[in-house]
Formats: C-alpha cells, structure tokens, sequence
C-alpha cells in the first residue's frame, strides 16, 4: 500500500549565506522532516549545498518575478502545505498567488530581526490587514515588533533551538583544569551595527586585558577598519576571516564573547552553551533573556566599554570551578529550553492554532536522531 504523500513544510528565505536566519531555517525543516516535505525556497548562496546534504528539496530564485514564479509552481502542485516565509515580497507573492490557488495554506512570517529597526519590524505592521501570524524568534523581537505597531494578538514567541543532529556535531570542550581564561573567541558579520569595535574599547582601557588571545571569526565592511586599528594599538586580536568549522572549533577556546546590542536571538550562544565555553554578553537584546549573570554567562552594560572591560577581567581571573560551574549550567539551559523538543512543542502548538496542519501521526524519532 502506498504511503500518504507528506505535507510540503517551505521556508523562504531571502538570504543563502549560513547566518543566523538561515541556520534556523535548517534546523526548523530537519527536525520537522520525517514529518513534512522540506522545501528550500531561496536566492543562489552557500545553503543549497548545505540544504542538498539532508536531502532537502531547494528552489532557486534569481528574481522577485522568478519568486513569484517558484510559488506559483508549489501552489499549483499542493493543496495543502505549511509557509514560513521571512519577507514582504515572499509573503505578498504567497498571499496574492493564492487569492487564485486558494489552497489551505498555514502561513507565519517569522520575524528574525536585523539592523534596521524600520525595515525589521515597522515594515511588518502591513500584515495587521491580513491577520497573518508573525513569529518572533524572542520577546525582544515581540517587543520590538509591538513598539512599532505590529497587533499584539498576531504574535506568537517562537525561539530559535538546536536539533540534536546539531548538538551532536559540536564539538564539547574538556572541563577547565586551570584557574583563568586567556583564549576568547568573537563569531560575528563585521558590520558597524554588531558593535564589534567596542572590544577594541575595551581593550584599550585596560593593558592587563593585552595578555588575552581573542580570534574574531567573521566577513565584513568593518573588517579592514577594524584589522588596522587592533595591529597599530598593538591589541591581542586576530581576524582570520570566515570558517565553516566553527562547531568543531569553539571547543578550543576559553570563552565567547558577544558584542551586538540589538541581537534578536543569537544562535551562537546556545552553540557556544553545547560546546561547554562561557560567555561574555550585553545586557540587552534577545541574548539578555538567553543567559542569566552569573549562572549560566557574565553579562556587561550594553555599548560601555568599561563595563565590557570589567567582564572581561571577571572571565580572565575566574577560578576553575566558578567557570566549570558556568559552562555546565548553560549546557543545561539548552537541554532544558532549546533543543528541538522545546522547539517543536512551540511549532505544533502555533500550527495547531491555525488549523489541522499537524501531522496526524507523530513519528517516536522526530529527526532527533543522529
């Protein structure tokens, strides 16, 4: 007998690199994949041959009119599915297209955040007239998306987690054996709204923090700006570029720090929770409500060089058993609230509030597998 044809699950994107948005994306359609039928819909990048690597079916588009076009194809083929879409363009195209389709479509933009507080968020309120559900990947971002005039009602908090897969593939740091911490990693886009210049603050005020090793992973517009100013202050940074091994390699540092102010989620922390490393974060943006000061990371007064100084000189000379304690509770934090369990709970629960699009016999695995 043949099985029953699965329920396409699309994520759209309007991005393929293997930031933050992207890598949600993935972990959202692997663990939903023996469930649903994962579809790719995205502009040519790096993540189709990511995506190719599970199996994933990837459309590409080269054109908002080629959007429009790979939709359209979807839809006629479909008469139920599952959207998560994470632009205007997509959700117009999606919303439009099927006035004609009208096929049973459960739909949520998800609201990732960015830099741009209008583009971000104010632009969302048009979807007030279409009672489309927004996700948010935090209650930073909700907050956010309120403030700017999104309705309170069509929100639902969806963070961001890690499949098991994933957790699996990040390498665990050996418990700390000495007192101190002297290697400190920096995974970020250099660009002036991750803020990074502010470690090189902070670095300057204190010469005791020049016995630090920092690496600064990441590709940007600040990069060259940011290079020459750490080499002609002669301060303890590296800037070796991009690296898509980071999950194997973070277990080689002391601890992470993060710098940007308006982070809306900040998948690198939970990353950084699996592979057993502190961190050092700002008091604001969607990290703030990840970690707890003092229990499971150090936190510092957003955009204060000072008070970044002074977190970094608690990490540098804290004994091993504080730091152990550190890096133990905050692998805890992901198990507990950010694995894919948690994750998928939270999807059910919003797809389930749109109508029955979930699915009807819960595989006992959920791609939580290896």
């Amino acid at each position: 007998m043949q099985k029953p044809q699965k329920q396409p699950l699309i994520y759209m994107l309007h991005s393929a690199n293997l930031f933050g948005t992207e890598r949600m994306a993935m972990e959202t359609l692997i663990v939903f994949q023996d469930e649903y039928h994962p579809i790719i819909i995205c502009p040519p990048g790096p993540l189709e041959a990511v995506a190719a690597q599970y199996g994933i079916e990837v459309h590409v588009f080269r054109s908002t009119l080629d959007l429009g076009k790979k939709i359209s194809r979807i839809l006629r083929s479909h008469r139920r599915l599952v959207a998560f879409t994470t632009s205007i363009k997509q959700s117009a195209w999606l919303l439009a297209l099927n006035v004609v389709c009208r096929r049973k479509i459960a739909h949520v933009h998800m609201v990732h955040g960015g830099a741009s507080d209008r583009q971000s968020y104010g632009s969302k309120s048009i979807f007030n007239y279409t009672r489309t559900l927004q996700g948010a990947v935090s209650v930073f971002v909700k907050d956010r998306l309120i403030a700017h005039g999104v309705r309170r009602e069509l929100i639902r908090v969806m963070p961001n987690f890690l499949s098991l897969r994933t957790q699996q593939g990040i390498s665990a740091r050996k418990p700390f054996l000495r007192d101190g911490a002297r290697r400190g990693l920096v995974i970020s886009r250099l660009v002036v709204s991750k803020r990074v210049d502010l470690l090189l603050d902070a670095l300057e005020l204190d010469d005791g923090l020049r016995k630090l090793d920092i690496t600064i992973y990441g590709l940007g517009g600040q990069r060259k700006i940011l290079q020459r100013r750490a080499e002609s202050n002669d301060l303890p940074i590296s800037f070796p570029g991009f690296s898509d091994d980071l999950r194997h390699q973070m277990s080689e540092y002391d601890f992470l720090i993060h710098l940007c102010p308006t982070e809306p989620f900040g998948m690198v922390i939970l990353e950084a929770g699996v592979a057993g490393i502190p961190v050092v974060v700002p008091d604001s943006g969607g990290v703030a409500s990840i970690v707890k000061d003092g229990v499971t990371g150090i936190k510092f007064q957003t955009e204060n060089a000072d008070s970044l100084a002074a977190a970094l000189r608690k990490i540098m000379h804290a004994p091993v058993e504080p730091r152990n304690g550190l890096a133990s509770r905050a692998r805890q934090e992901v198990k507990s609230n950010y694995d894919c369990a948690a994750g998928l709970a939270t999807y059910r629960q919003v797809l389930a509030e749109i109508g029955d699009f979930a699915p009807r016999d819960q595989p006992q695995h959920l791609s939580t597998k290896p």
